[in-house]
């Protein structure tokens, strides 16, 4: 279930054979998380995925939290300056697929080449969705860097440069699916819209939208 529901019962506490399991299935963001060492990350990770399970058990906060990430969206890109009309279609399209438990399979398929752990709002939406993003930020190509860090070029040029390089590169990333109609196509049918946008509040000169980011 992309909600990560689970059947069993939840325990109170990891057990050290749950931990080492964690650890195997899931990228150890202790650093970036401000974790003390990975052994309290695995243990604050069991705690978050058994609350998202418990919590996703709801279809009032199953539908509680698509409004507030399409909001906090819609929000981001009034300010950019961007039409909402644009995110809406592939947005609702990739939630009538994630809902439809005929598509779990070959998402769960999907995610997992990628090296999602598991079907969990953490690990699908927190990890793979927003914390890999900010991954990519950091690995930006040399040529989209210069352009940023050029002091002659307008703002807009910037924008419109980082933008044509985000596009790029998701465009690369769509033509090597093997599912055209798989989540992974459906997501990045989304990314081509929201990435530009929050890369470019992270990393342009907008005070607004890089107040709005914080």
């Amino acid at each position: 279930d992309p909600g990560g529901l689970d059947t069993q019962k939840p325990r109170d506490e990891p057990s050290q054979r749950s931990l080492v399991l964690t650890f195997r299935s899931v990228f150890v963001r202790t650093a970036q998380l401000d974790c003390p060492n990975d052994e309290d990350f695995l243990a604050k990770l069991f705690g978050v995925r058994q609350a998202f399970n418990h919590l996703l058990k709801s279809p009032e906060a199953k539908a509680e939290f698509v409004s507030v990430g399409q909001d906090v969206m819609t929000s981001f890109l009034k300010v950019a300056g961007k039409d909402p009309k644009d995110f809406y279609t592939p947005f609702n399209d990739l939630m009538t697929f994630v809902e439809d438990p005929s598509n779990w399979l070959l998402m769960e398929e999907e995610l997992k080449e990628r090296g999602v752990a598991e079907l969990s709002f953490y690990d699908i939406v927190l990890d793979f969705t927003l914390m890999d993003a900010f991954d990519d930020l950091d690995r930006l190509p040399l040529t989209i860097q210069n352009v940023l860090q050029n002091r002659w070029l307008t703002n807009g040029m910037k924008e419109s440069a980082l933008r044509a390089g985000i596009w790029t590169m998701i465009k690369a990333k769509k033509s090597m699916l093997k599912h055209s109609a798989g989540f992974m196509m459906k997501f990045y049918s989304v990314s081509e819209v929201t990435t530009p946008v929050l890369a470019w509040s992270f990393l342009g000169s907008n005070t607004v939208l890089v107040e709005k980011s914080r």
